[in-house]
């Protein structure tokens, strides 16, 4: 076997052992994008604003606010954003966060009543483009 094909082999169990472990999941979504514009809820003023991800964690983004300084720079939670929630079928559904319940959020749906909603794990959520 050529290096070539050694190195092509050794990456694709490498890719598979992240895969199978949980590192890696092509079927999650991931929360902050940089550079992605969206409203976010301000809850001192309780009104939703526009703004951009300058910068991305696990579970919030950062957010510069437009039409304001870089001092107003915050870390914005799943609460307070806009979100679409990736489902079983594999499309994306717009929804709002109502509650954090531990480490998953109780979520709802737009356009839908309260039957709805639902309880889902972070790695289903990503901030709705503007």
């Amino acid at each position: 076997m050529s290096f070539v094909n050694k190195y092509i082999n050794a990456r694709a169990v490498g890719l598979m052992m992240l895969l199978c472990f949980g590192m890696i999941s092509h079927s999650s979504a991931q929360l902050c994008t940089v550079g992605t514009k969206s409203r976010f809820f301000w809850p001192k003023d309780n009104k939703w604003y526009a703004g951009t991800i300058i910068e991305a964690a696990s579970d919030q983004c950062k957010v510069t606010w437009t039409g304001y300084g870089r001092d107003q720079d915050s870390w914005v939670t799943p609460q307070n954003m806009r979100l679409l929630v990736l489902w079983t079928d594999g499309k994306r559904y717009p929804a709002t966060v109502i509650r954090k319940q531990g480490n998953k959020y109780l979520v709802k749906y737009d356009q839908y009543d309260a039957s709805y909603n639902e309880v889902v794990e972070l790695r289903q959520l990503s901030v709705r483009p503007q």
